[in-house]
């Protein structure tokens, strides 16, 4: 190994990867955008409005369990929190999320 090429090319490296972990970051808070926060009642009557949905599901808490939901309609996100689970039509695809950070 040439001598100080390790910290040459970490220092390359750095600069390189540094760029895409804004880039990130930006589109991250990008995706999120606005996100709209409703009754489970009304967020169960969206999904069941359109064809072929796509809900992510996720449990939050330990002791007092929350199922948390997210589907978008119309370009818009929606969310909705519940203390029961939901039902959706057969043709609804479900998708179970390990961690889902919502607001509400």
């Amino acid at each position: 190994m040439i001598p100080g090429l390790t910290e040459v090319i970490g220092h390359v490296v750095s600069r390189a990867v540094e760029p895409i972990v804004q880039g990130a970051t930006i589109t991250s808070t990008q995706a999120f955008g606005t996100l709209v926060c409703i009754e489970a009642d009304d967020f169960a009557s969206i999904v069941a409005h359109q064809e072929g949905a796509v809900v992510v599901h996720n449990v939050q808490g330990w002791f007092r369990k929350t199922h948390a939901y997210l589907t978008s309609f119309k370009g818009l996100v929606f969310c909705a929190k519940s203390r029961e689970a939901l039902e959706f039509k057969e043709d609804v695809l479900v998708i179970e999320a390990k961690k889902a950070f919502i607001p509400v």
